[in-house]
Parts: C-alpha cells; sequence; structure tokens
C-alpha cells in the first residue's frame, strides 16, 4: 500500500511526467525560414574586397622583344678592323671593361679623401683581432681589479 505524503494526492503523483525534452532535430516537412540567414551587401563586398584598381599579384614585366633576324634580310656590321682596334687602345684609355673598379685617378681630392677615411674606418671595424685581445686585455684588468 502506498502512503501519501500529506498535502499531495495521489492522483497527482501518479499521473505527473517529466516534462518531455524538445528535440533538436527538425520536424518532418519542416523547411528552413529567412529570419535566421545573413543577408550581405555584395555592392560593399565587392568594393571591399575586389576593388577595380587592385591586380592580385599579376606583374607586368617589360622585357625587350625577343631579337629576330629576318632570313631575308640580313644584319649586316662591319667587320672589325686591326687597325681601329689598336689605335683605341693607344690612345692610353682602357676600355670599361678593363678599367679598375677602386681605381682612384677621376676622383676629385674631396672623394679621394672621403675613400679613404671610409676604408680606415671598414678596417678598423673589421678588425677582429685586435678587438678580441682588447676584450682580453680588459677582461684580465677586471679579474685583477676583483681579486684586489
Amino acid at each position: 500500500m502506498e502512503v501519501d505524503e500529506p498535502g499531495v494526492s495521489s492522483r497527482a503523483s501518479t499521473t505527473s511526467l517529466p516534462p518531455a525534452k524538445k528535440s533538436i532535430l527538425k520536424k518532418p516537412g519542416a523547411k528552413s525560414t529567412p529570419k535566421g540567414n545573413a543577408i550581405y551587401d555584395e555592392d560593399n563586398v565587392r568594393a571591399t574586397y575586389h576593388p577595380a584598381d587592385k591586380d592580385y599579384g599579376h606583374m607586368k614585366i617589360d622585357e625587350p622583344k625577343t631579337p629576330y633576324h629576318d632570313p631575308e634580310n640580313p644584319v649586316t656590321s662591319d667587320m672589325l678592323n686591326e687597325d681601329d682596334l689598336m689605335s683605341r687602345l693607344n690612345d692610353g684609355k682602357l676600355p670599361k671593361v678593363m678599367q679598375d673598379p677602386d681605381s682612384d685617378d677621376d676622383l676629385s681630392p674631396e672623394d679621394l679623401e672621403k675613400k679613404n677615411k671610409f676604408k680606415n674606418l671598414r678596417s678598423n671595424h673589421y678588425n677582429m683581432k685586435e678587438a678580441m685581445a682588447r676584450a682580453r686585455q680588459m677582461m684580465d684588468e677586471e679579474d685583477d681589479y676583483d681579486e684586489d
């Protein structure tokens, strides 16, 4: 026999069930509503992500055309003349490809001084042997100072 709690009828206790849980699945035949769909401003997207002046990484390379020599109109050039070549070499000026790029002949005195100053600063900067000797000496002096 069932014992009833005071204040609660036996009929209510036997017929009450927990509320049914709501299903997360759509009911058959139900269609989605446009209420939750996002709406895009396509013109704004196009203007933001596809501007008219953007090239998308395509690069235009300006190169000279590949040389083409028409077989019907061959290119003619004058033959090298040995006398002309010797006269050019005897002028005292070497061709540019044979000149020393570090030559100081054509520099003004100010430029020459500036170049020499730069060379000295560069050689002092990269003189690691002397820098290491100074560092060792300073470390030894510091050790001597700490011992005292």
